[in-house]
């Protein structure tokens, strides 16, 4: 019966009862650091997606402009040529 009580034993389970407390606060450590590794890591994802997108969209949108800078650029000058003092002068006489 000394053994059970003894300060070896007594030692033993203090020991036990500290290893137990230790590993199951740090599996719980574990477990919240790796949730939120996990939380920061898609948050960041989604962060890189949403600037590349916008910069996707931002690309996008200036090569319409310039495409509608380019249609008003032939449309004026198609214009030019049907208003010149030439085709004036040749509708007068055809009318």
């Amino acid at each position: 019966m000394t053994d059970r009580h003894g300060p070896f034993a007594q030692a033993y389970r203090l020991y036990v009862e500290f290893e137990t407390r230790a590993s199951s606060a740090l599996e719980s450590l574990g477990t919240n650091a790796f949730g939120e590794l996990l939380a920061t890591s898609a948050s960041n994802a989604l962060a890189i997606a949403r600037l590349a997108n916008g910069s996707i969209d931002r690309g996008i949108r200036a090569m319409r402009v310039a495409g509608l800078v380019q249609l008003v650029g032939e449309l004026q000058d198609r214009l030019a040529v049907a208003q010149s003092p030439a085709d004036r002068a040749a509708k007068r006489q055809t009318s």
